[in-house]
């Protein structure tokens, strides 16, 4: 019978079946917790970016709103402004009518004008002086206009012009009248009726 004697030293084992076991079950759970931090910090980022984006659409959208605002108000102010010019406006034709029904015999418009609502400037040519008296009274007794002035009273060099302007009147005044707008109206109504 032979006896098999083995002095060298075992070896140890570097790794054990329970430390190949406890690997194996243990590496699958490292990568899904490092598999899902990693989701966890895309997840992160993409949060991150989405929040800047309706942050921006927020902003973007009260602009938007703002500038609608501004917009309609601007433009509701503007159909104020228009409807206050219609309503302010008269009808120069029917005052015309009503002016020159005041002139004397001899009276000519030289020109008409307005500088604003509610005021104009005319220039009328008269024989004598009494004349753009007589006119000027006229124009003061009428309801329709708030203020009157003859601001200037001047003779025109009549030989001058003589042969060019045979026959027209001598003086030549100019007035600046305000009148009352919804006075004015009723004038104009009359006037159509």
């Amino acid at each position: 019978m032979a006896i098999r004697i083995n002095l060298l030293p075992k070896r140890e084992r570097r790794f054990s079946s329970w430390t190949t076991v406890l690997l194996l079950v243990l590496l699958p759970f490292v990568a899904a917790a490092v598999w899902g931090y990693w989701q966890w910090h895309v997840l992160q980022q993409e949060t991150e970016e989405l929040q800047k984006q309706v942050l921006a659409a927020k902003v973007a959208a009260e602009q938007q709103s703002a500038a609608n605002q501004a917009a309609s108000s601007v433009d509701a102010q503007l159909r104020q402004a228009v409807q206050t010019v219609g309503d302010a406006r008269v009808k120069t034709v029917p005052m015309l009518k009503k002016l020159t029904s005041f002139l004397p015999e001899r009276g000519v418009f030289q020109s008409f004008s307005y500088q604003e609502p509610g005021t104009f400037i005319i220039e009328v040519r008269f024989d004598e002086k009494r004349d753009a008296a007589y006119f000027y009274s006229r124009l003061a007794e009428q309801e329709w206009i708030q203020s009157l002035n003859l601001s200037s009273l001047r003779a025109v060099d009549v030989q001058a012009a003589a042969a060019a302007l045979a026959g027209l009147p001598r003086y030549v005044a100019h007035y600046e009248a305000t009148i009352d707008m919804a006075k004015a109206k009723l004038l104009e109504q009359e006037e159509g009726a």
